[in-house]
């Protein structure tokens, strides 16, 4: 039987590798399964005029390419429920009443939609089984949901991995930023390390509407190196390269970066949020921010940052082995054979 899996992100020029999490998840699910179509929305810009008419965009192009083309499908996976949701209820209605919707949520299709509105309440109705990335994000969806199950999207376990031992003695950075370049990341609090601790060396990797910022700041601070932004491959090697990675969100669902970075034997500071309380165990290495004033936080940052900079080689690799030992259930070959029971057991229960 047929499956499609739908996505609401793709690359953009701000932020070319946006969605590729979802694009390696559902490559690994094709290698597995010649009945799976991947369908994400095509027309992605900058642009103004593209930010207001993308979703209708997207909804005539897919009922288009969808409902009226292709063949029928047993089973929809949405990833970003809303307002991707409203596509899979159009094949609903529209093709096969009888079509399984499972529905991975990722984080800012929860955090952005509170309180929600009364067609993303009613949507949720058509779903059969819902995903996410955190147990947090899970208690924050609107409604206890029991046919569930926590899974985050799966990090490349082929590509990043342990460095070698040349790699893990000669460390180019001492703290290393991934993302995209914005204020929900904490770009800003990014920028203030660096200002503040001329005697470590930074690097950032990333594209984003604030990257005029880091490029000024890379001119100010000879402590900052920008990376711009970097296939999968190659940020293996970045990592590596770094003793510490940095996650200084203000909301996170996941933050598959950690993961990388854990992966890769680099331990993770991160200020305290879903996506780092699930993968971040050592209370040593998260920073409060709830209802703590920004100047505080910055400080906490600057302290935890010197003293972690501090560290002997032994204490150093004594955490090493702990993070890069937690990442198994975040692998993306775990992820993939999880996600195909879900397939199974949804498709079993619709015959």
């Amino acid at each position: 039987m047929k499956i499609l899996v739908l996505s609401n992100m793709s690359a953009k020029p701000s932020a070319p590798m946006q969605g590729l999490f979802v694009d390696n998840q559902v490559a690994s699910l094709k290698a597995a399964n010649d009945n799976i179509d991947y369908y994400k929305i095509k027309w992605n810009t900058d642009s103004l005029f593209c930010k207001l008419f993308k979703y209708p965009v997207f909804i005539l192009h897919f009922l288009w390419d969808i409902v009226i083309k292709r063949e029928k499908y047993a089973l929809i996976h949405v990833h970003f429920y809303f307002p991707t949701i409203i596509l899979a209820f159009l094949y609903k209605s529209l093709k096969n009443k009888h079509v399984k919707v499972i529905v991975t949520c990722h984080g800012t299709d929860v955090y952005s939609y509170s309180p929600p509105s009364y067609l993303y309440k009613r949507l949720s109705k058509i779903v059969d089984f819902w995903i996410f990335t955190s147990e947090e994000l899970r208690s924050r969806f609107f409604k206890q949901v029991d046919s569930s199950t926590v899974l985050c999207a799966g990090y490349d376990d082929k590509v990043f991995n342990l460095p070698t031992e040349n790699a893990r003695e000669n460390k180019v950075y001492d703290f290393l930023q991934i993302g995209t370049l914005n204020k929900n990341k904490g770009l800003d609090r990014f920028l203030y390390l660096v200002s503040k601790m001329p005697h470590l060396r930074f690097a950032i990797v990333g594209e984003g509407p604030l990257k005029e910022e880091v490029l000024n700041a890379a001119k100010i601070y000879p402590n900052l190196e920008y990376l711009a932004n970097q296939r999968p491959n190659n940020l293996s090697s970045i990592i590596q390269k770094s003793k510490f990675l940095l996650s200084l969100s203000r909301n996170e669902s996941f933050g598959l970066t950690i993961t990388e970075g854990h992966s890769c034997g680099v331990p993770c500071i991160a200020t305290v949020t879903d996506g780092s309380q699930a993968q971040i165990f050592n209370n040593d290495f998260l920073i409060e921010q709830e209802g703590i004033t920004e100047t505080a936080i910055r400080d906490s940052l600057q302290v935890v940052l010197e003293k972690m900079s501090a560290l002997d080689k032994n204490s150093y690799q004594e955490i090493v082995e702990l993070v890069s030992a937690s990442t198994k259930t975040y692998s993306l070959s775990y992820v993939t054979e999880q996600i195909k029971s879900i397939y199974e057991h949804e498709l079993k229960d619709s015959k």
